[in-house]
């Protein structure tokens, strides 16, 4: 969003979408975008492929609503060997949703697609809705009722429609590598509490479900967390409070010939150097082949944790090699999978290094160069820093504090200092982020810099040129000289 192929971290806070970008200094904020709606899921969508991509058109932005699809502009093809753009779909607690895009030509956020996802027959979920999309750009999907799944192509000019799921889903996503049919990922538990996970086939012309091969039954009875793995693993892993398991794909059907092309992936020797050696390892054979070495044979990898409540998973490579886990009490490690030389593809064991504390995360982001953005719903948010080498016995370095109030369980208003001016005094947060806060009408000050400069008589504020739009020159005048200083570069 500022540079081509700058990462940004998007953060959604009631009604608004925060974008920022990295700097050395920290988060550097870059747009807030106001939306009609307040915000329950954001997914990232990777570009659209075949006759999906040629339907996508942006449209200006308008409102979070279908007559935003009455309201069409064609916008000219990026330039080859630009960086593609994801996409974002934003779901608000009403069951609106819109996709939107940057359009680095007007740099403004636009519209391409929005609608109503409500169903008049579906029954309320008592738990969070979901989002998902296939990573191979066919469609997305949401589970907003009980039983109820719904399959929204991608091009936005075809039909949505519901498919009966009848299960009571914990969670949902779509497999990498499958390449005729998108697949999707269940993880659901019966009648009798017990937790299993299913493959199903999307037939988008159909509109209905397929079986697909793989699946498991009986799982860990806590097991709450899906997450799909990317090339060159594939499969999913299953995450629950005292076991982690990783499930490859179990037929070569399902994944696509580019795992025998997929080059190994290198771990950062502080991560391998750390990981626990004696961890135990479960293997079972799924009686299927993968490519990726001669004779090799998929296999089921778990890896048992002490007891705790994953609250937040954040991938931090594009290969799935490493993930960040974040517990309810604020506890950061690291999930490694590991393959050897002689079978690239093939994830031979798991292992789980202790990074550090942080807040207790609900979201878990890895920007770049070792930073990672912890959001909390329970106490202030955190930039952080993993280090390669430890300090204090932990990895984690925190760079800056975002502030947040909620939950605010109690409050009253006092006159600390007896002035006439009421303060609130808030209880702010939960478990270990719990802190007491003090409230003021005023004006918040942030110092950037400072710098001792006596006897300076005025200051002005000038542009480098006519042709510039922002004033980077700072004149001084002191009694016995002026002195220009110029803004670079942010410093």
């Amino acid at each position: 969003m500022g540079r081509p192929g700058e990462r940004n971290l998007l953060l959604a806070k009631g009604s608004r979408i925060e974008i920022y970008a990295l700097a050395p200094t920290g988060l550097v904020p870059l747009l807030e975008l106001p939306l009609y709606g307040r915000i329950v899921s954001l997914v990232l969508l990777p570009p659209a492929v075949g006759a999906a991509a040629a339907a996508e058109r942006l449209v200006p932005a308008r409102e979070l609503s279908a007559k935003a699809q009455q309201k069409r502009q064609v916008h000219p093809p990026a330039a080859p060997g630009a960086p593609a753009t994801e996409d974002l779909l934003v779901l608000t607690s009403k069951l609106q949703f819109a996709v939107l895009r940057w359009n680095p030509a007007t740099r403004e956020v636009v519209t391409i697609a929005g609608g109503d996802a409500r169903d008049n027959l579906g029954r309320a979920m008592d738990r969070p809705l979901m989002s998902v999309a296939d990573p191979h750009g066919r469609c997305v999907g949401m589970h907003l009722y009980e039983n109820l799944f719904r399959i929204i192509p991608r091009g936005w000019t075809a039909e949505a429609f519901n498919v009966r799921l009848g299960e009571t889903v914990r969670d949902i996503a779509f497999l990498h590598g499958a390449a005729a049919i998108p697949v999707l990922a269940v993880l659901y538990s019966d009648g009798d509490d017990a937790v299993h996970l299913k493959m199903l086939g999307v037939k988008l012309d159909d509109k209905d479900f397929t079986d697909a091969p793989g699946g498991q039954t009986n799982l860990e009875q806590t097991a709450s967390t899906l997450i799909a793995v990317p090339p060159p693993f594939f499969g999913c892993l299953v995450i629950g409070e005292q076991t982690i398991s990783y499930f490859p794909p179990s037929s070569g059907e399902v994944v696509s010939a580019a795992r025998a092309a997929a080059a190994p992936t290198a771990m950062p020797a502080a991560a391998a150097a750390s990981a626990a050696a004696d961890d135990e390892i479960t293997a079972v054979p799924s009686g299927g082949s993968r490519a990726g070495g001669s004779g090799s044979v998929a296999a089921l990898v778990s890896i048992p944790i002490a007891a705790t409540i994953i609250k937040a998973v954040g991938r931090m490579d594009a290969s799935g090699a490493r993930y960040l886990l974040g517990d309810h009490k604020g506890q950061l490690s690291m999930l490694i999978l590991e393959s050897n030389a002689a079978a690239p593809g093939i994830v031979t064991r798991l292992s789980l290094e202790p990074l550090g504390e942080t807040s207790i995360p609900s979201a878990l982001a890895y920007l770049d160069n070792g930073f990672v953005f912890v959001g909390s719903h329970f106490g202030d948010s955190q930039l952080v820093r993993l280090r390669t080498q430890a300090a204090d016995n932990a990895y984690v370095e925190v760079v800056e504090h975002f502030q947040n109030l909620g939950p605010i369980v109690d409050f009253c208003v006092v006159d600390l200092e007896r002035q006439g001016q009421g303060q609130v005094v808030t209880c702010s947060g939960a478990f270990k982020d719990g802190s007491l806060r003090v409230l003021r009408n005023g004006i918040g000050i942030t110092e950037q810099a400072s710098e001792n400069l006596p006897g300076i008589k005025a200051m002005f504020s000038l542009r480098s040129s006519t042709a510039t739009e922002y004033h980077s020159l700072l004149l001084m005048s002191f009694t016995g000289e002026t002195r220009v200083l110029e803004l670079v570069d942010g410093e």
